[in-house]
């Protein structure tokens, strides 16, 4: 299934992405009537078919830590280029594959990279790394 969504993201132009953000997404996350429903800012967000990643950056820049995947490795790639210091987390898995899934999952939470962190910071999780190795 991945060779057909590379095709599709292959080309320079791809018809259903709109090059930016989703309105009603914007619209959602600045309605004063919807903030007190939504996760805070810090929250994991996951994205499942993130395309070209436009969604994604947009709530990372909200602050959200996000996790977005998509089953064509050439639309994650493209997606990256968006990426800021790892924010968002891009990969690309079957969503539709809980053991492929779980796994992006877990590797996100088992990154070393601080921006994934809620509570600990990268130097606290290479200090522990440090100690395991001495003892």
């Amino acid at each position: 299934m991945a060779t057909k969504w590379n095709r599709y993201y292959g080309d320079s132009y791809v018809p259903w992405s709109l090059n930016q953000e989703d309105p009603d997404l914007v619209r959602l996350f600045s309605s004063p009537t919807s903030l007190g429903l939504l996760p805070s800012p810090r929250a994991v967000v996951l994205e499942l078919g993130c395309g070209l990643g436009y969604d994604a950056t947009y709530l990372a820049h909200l602050g959200y830590r996000v996790v977005a995947v998509d089953t064509a490795p050439v639309a994650v790639a493209r997606a990256e280029a968006l990426s800021v210091m790892g924010n968002p987390y891009f990969r690309s898995c079957d969503a539709l594959d809980p053991r492929a899934l779980l796994q992006v999952l877990r590797d996100f939470y088992n990154s070393s990279d601080s921006s994934h962190r809620n509570n600990s910071s990268g130097s606290d999780t290479k200090k522990k790394k440090k100690k395991k190795k001495k003892n």
